[in-house]
């Protein structure tokens, strides 16, 4: 692993791994029960805090910087959250620790990968935001953009940008999920995204696949590097129609509105607005 890591860096890029610290293969004295085909540790437990932080100090060994913890709530509780509704845990769940709060065990945990991390880059993924801020340097905001399904990224990485872009920069870096390029969705929509993600000035992950790539795709991906690795454009973005609609088309981008077309191959949706592709 530290091998792949220097590799990485060789390459002038920061080495990055993603880790789901709460899921453990063998059974363990502080697990809180099995799950998903393995045991779920419990964030309670002295012991499995210390799994946690004994792995992100190894990760930092091997030379891997940016650290990406996953799944901790969906672990914790047995729950995503959009099973939650007004009960955030399944009813069989609870810690072994039951002195303290769910947010307050949460926030421990978070707080022990952070400080094993040092002066690493975390990103949160699956943890509950407001906990997070201050513990985690970026996060995921929203659910999984998609690769196969140009819906299910509009749905997701678009609805994410436009409703969690007030917690940019105050509680942590928002990451809205990457930006694919892939043989089974449209370009012309995921560049629409690339654009505005850069242009927001968050975090720009991109997923390409090499078949995909041509002289217009790395002419899109060069550009839209540029504008975020300059922090994106000046005055950042703001959605205009949000009232109105769950994944918004009109956005001030700095000095400038610019209309981006979600719908241009879905069929359009009566609950969203459509507009003219953007270029």
């Amino acid at each position: 692993m530290a091998e792949t890591a220097g590799a990485i860096a060789a390459e002038g890029v920061r080495p990055g791994l993603w880790f789901r610290p709460l899921l453990w293969r063998q059974d363990h004295p502080a697990a809180l029960r099995a799950w998903d085909g393995a045991f779920a540790l419990d964030p309670s437990h002295p012991a499995a805090v210390d799994e946690v932080v004994d792995s992100i100090r190894r990760f930092r060994t091997w030379g891997f910087d940016l650290i990406k913890h996953d799944f901790s709530t969906y672990e914790s509780l047995g729950r995503w959250g959009f099973q939650m509704g007004p009960s955030p845990a399944a009813p069989d769940v609870h810690v072994a620790d039951r002195t303290r709060t769910t947010a307050e065990v949460l926030v421990d945990l978070y707080r022990a990968i952070h400080e094993a991390a040092d002066d690493g880059v975390v990103l949160g993924c699956n943890v509950v935001g407001h906990l997070a801020a201050g513990l985690v340097q970026a996060q995921r905001t929203g659910d999984d953009t998609s690769g196969r399904s140009w819906e299910r990224t509009r749905r997701m990485g678009v609805n994410t940008l436009a409703f969690r872009l007030a917690q940019h920069g105050r509680f942590f870096t928002v990451d809205a999920d990457c930006v694919p390029s892939t043989p089974q969705t449209d370009w012309a929509l995921n560049r629409q995204l690339l654009d505005l993600v850069a242009r927001s000035g968050t975090a720009l992950f991109v997923s390409v696949d090499p078949t995909t790539r041509t002289d217009a795709v790395d002419a899109d991906l060069a550009a839209a590097l540029r504008i975020a690795l300059g922090g994106g454009v000046p005055g950042g973005v703001e959605p205009l129609d949000w009232f109105s609609t769950p994944t918004p088309s009109r956005w001030r981008c700095g000095d400038e509105v610019h209309t981006y077309d979600w719908l241009a191959s879905t069929g359009g949706d009566p609950y969203d607005v459509g507009g003219t592709l953007y270029s």
